[in-house]
C-alpha cells in the first residue's frame, strides 16, 4: 500500500483480528516486490481496483485531447509486471500446487482493464491462468490479446479471489463514486507466469 494511512489501518485491523498469516508493507509495490520478496516465493499476487494513468479513454478524434499527450504513469507499469513476475513462483509440474504463480487483476474501468491486457499480452511473462473453477454465470468474455483474455464478471474463486474479501476500493465502487467506471460490471485479468 502506498498510503501510510491505508497501511496502518490495515495493519490495525490485522493485529486486532489477531491474524499472524499476513504482513503490511508501506510503498511502492516494485520496490517491495524487489526488495522484500524473495524470487518464486509467491503463489498469487491480487491488485484489486489500480488507478488508472487518466480517468478516460484517449480522444479519437485527433484534437488534441488526451490522446495527444504521453501516457500518465501508472502502478501497473512494465517494471511492476518485471518484478510480479519475478516474485511469483515457477511453474513445478502439473495440478494446482504445481502450477506456476498467478497475478489477477480486478478493475471497474473497461478502458484501464484493456490497457493492461494489452500491457501484460507484450510483456511476455505471463500467459493465460487456467480458472479454478467455471467461470459465474452471466461472464463474457470482452477480448483477448496474445492468448490472455479480459473477461468481464464479479471476482471469486473461479480466479483464485476470497469471495468474502472486500476492500476500500470495493466499496467506493459500489457507491457508484466514479463517473469513469462501469456501474455494474468488473473486469478481470487472471495470468500466470509463463517464464
Amino acid at each position: 500500500e502506498l498510503r501510510r494511512d491505508r497501511a496502518h489501518a490495515t495493519a490495525s485491523r490485522l493485529a486486532l483480528g489477531r491474524l499472524t498469516n499476513a504482513a503490511v508493507l508501506a510503498g511502492d509495490a516494485t520496490a517491495a516486490l524487489r526488495r522484500w520478496l524473495p524470487r518464486g516465493s509467491l503463489e498469487a499476487i491480487f491488485v484489486n481496483h489500480p488507478a488508472p494513468p487518466q480517468q478516460a479513454p484517449p480522444a479519437a478524434d485527433g484534437g488534441g485531447g488526451p490522446a495527444a499527450a504521453p501516457e500518465a504513469e501508472h502502478m501497473l507499469d512494465a517494471a511492476l509486471l518485471d518484478a510480479a513476475a519475478a516474485a511469483l513462483r515457477p511453474a513445478r509440474g502439473a495440478g494446482p500446487r504445481g502450477g506456476a504463480g498467478t497475478l489477477t487483476i480486478v478493475s471497474d474501468n473497461a478502458w484501464y482493464a484493456g490497457l493492461l491486457l494489452d500491457a501484460l499480452a507484450r510483456h511476455g511473462s505471463y500467459a493465460q491462468a487456467p480458472y479454478a473453477a467455471p467461470t459465474p454465470a452471466g461472464a463474457r468474455r470482452v477480448r483477448a490479446a496474445g492468448g490472455i483474455e479480459l473477461v468481464a464478471a464479479p471476482p471469486g474463486p473461479w480466479c483464485g479471489w476470497r469471495a468474502e474479501s472486500s476492500s476500500y476500493f470495493d466499496r467506493l465502487w459500489r457507491t457508484g463514486i466514479s463517473a469513469h467506471s462501469a456501474a455494474h460490471e468488473r473486469f478481470v485479468l487472471h495470468v500466470a507466469r509463463a517464464t
